[in-house]
Order: C-alpha cells, then sequence, then structure tokens
C-alpha cells in the first residue's frame, strides 16, 4: 500500500514538472499555403508576396508581406488596390454575426473565433480565447500572447514576455497606420508615408517598386502609388 502511494505521488509530481515544463510558443509568421497550387479551398486565388522583416529586436520579428485573395475586392484599401492586404499594417478583427468574427492575423492566416454558449470567444483549435467589450476585441493565447483590436484594426500586441508593441493611425484617415513602435522606449521600427510614385521598403534598399517602370497595363499603379511603407534602420 505504501508503495502505491509513493508511487501516485512520484507520477503526481512527474505531471507537474511535465507541465511547468510548457513553454511559449512564438507567433506563427509563415505566410497563409494554398490548397491546390495557387488556389484556396473555396477557389480563391492567393498569392503571396513576402518583402522582408521587420526586427523589434531581442528575437521578435513581424513579417512585412503582401497577400493577393481574389475574393476580397474591397476599395478601402489605403496602401494598394482591391485585394491586397499589407500584413503588418492591416491586422484586423471583423464580426461577422453576433457569433462569429473574423481575425487577420500579422502573418496573414485567418483565425475564426466563434462565440459559446458561455459567452467565450475561441478560435478553432481553441488556442486563443476573445473578449468583446464594445470596439474592442481582444484575444489572448494560453501562453500570453495578447493583441488588441479597436474598430475592427490592430491597436497593440503584447508578447508572452510582457513587451508591448503599438500600432499609431493617422488623424484624417483612421485606417492608414502611421507607425508600429514600442512604447517603452518610444523606438519606431515601421513608419509609413505617402508616396505619389512608390512603395518602398526601408530607406535606402534596393527593395522597392517603382511604379513608373510599369505599364497601366502590366500594374495598377494609379491605386498602388498612394502610399509607400518604409521600414526604418534601427
Amino acid at each position: 500500500m505504501k508503495k502505491s502511494i509513493k508511487l501516485l505521488a512520484l507520477l503526481s509530481l512527474s505531471a507537474l514538472a511535465a507541465t511547468s515544463a510548457v513553454h511559449a510558443l512564438p507567433l506563427p509568421l509563415y505566410p497563409p499555403s494554398p490548397n491546390l497550387e495557387a488556389l484556396d479551398i473555396d477557389g480563391t486565388l492567393l498569392v503571396v508576396d513576402d518583402l522582408r522583416e521587420a526586427d523589434f529586436g531581442d528575437g521578435l520579428r513581424l513579417p512585412v508581406r503582401w497577400i493577393y485573395r481574389s475574393s476580397d475586392q474591397s476599395s478601402n484599401n489605403p496602401y494598394g488596390w482591391a485585394g491586397f492586404n499589407l500584413t503588418v499594417l492591416e491586422s484586423t478583427a471583423v464580426k461577422k454575426t453576433g457569433v462569429l468574427y473574423f481575425v487577420t492575423m500579422l502573418n496573414g492566416e485567418v483565425e475564426y473565433f466563434s462565440k459559446g454558449t458561455d459567452g467565450i470567444w475561441k478560435n478553432n483549435d481553441t488556442q486563443w480565447t476573445g473578449v468583446e467589450d464594445e470596439t474592442k476585441f481582444t484575444i489572448t493565447r494560453w501562453d500570453g500572447w495578447e493583441m488588441e483590436f479597436r474598430d475592427g484594426r490592430i491597436y497593440r500586441l503584447k508578447t508572452e514576455d510582457d513587451r508591448t508593441l503599438r500600432w499609431e493611425y493617422d488623424s484624417i484617415n483612421p485606417a492608414l497606420v502611421t507607425r508600429v513602435y514600442e512604447p517603452s522606449t518610444n523606438t519606431t521600427t515601421i513608419s509609413v508615408e505617402l508616396s505619389s510614385k512608390a512603395a518602398s521598403i526601408n530607406k535606402g534598399s534596393n527593395l522597392h517598386r517603382n511604379c513608373d517602370m510599369l505599364s497601366e497595363h502590366e500594374h495598377p499603379c494609379a491605386d498602388y502609388r498612394k502610399t509607400a511603407a518604409v521600414v526604418a534602420d534601427s
């Protein structure tokens, strides 16, 4: 009997140690993957263009990535033309029904949050839970990662080790991010500037798209030349 008790105690301690050894995971940053060549499961054409990464230091990086979805033909995109999403600036939480949110994550993947009978919002794999508070929707992962959306747009990211990033918006056009920064140091890593001709990533870099080099037939530059997203050198 004593041996059984000791064995149970040992198993309990082992289980506790295994639980305490669970570490926080990084945010998934891989791009959305089409199911069939360039087509998504619903027949949507999906095109991904990784421009670069924004490095916030100490291992925290976010992709600067264009994603095109043919199913998205909204015309109010401040960074480009219909169907395109600049993920690091356009992470959104859109309430589709009284019990369903579509959340576009920072890597461009879409997570679906359903409201349970207990009033708690959860995504499909239940790794994230959501809380709705008037115009705010905040999602939290089991390991401490947190994303806050205000009026449907990304406002704040909190990491598992309590670092915070903030998205600041233009006072005239509330859909346009002006910078992404870390409030504790007021360090700006991503700044957005309007341009009439090009969308450039990182001042001084050769990684840019110059619409003057393309004809209107080759590229819808009339819309694309609205903005330049500039990743500031740290």
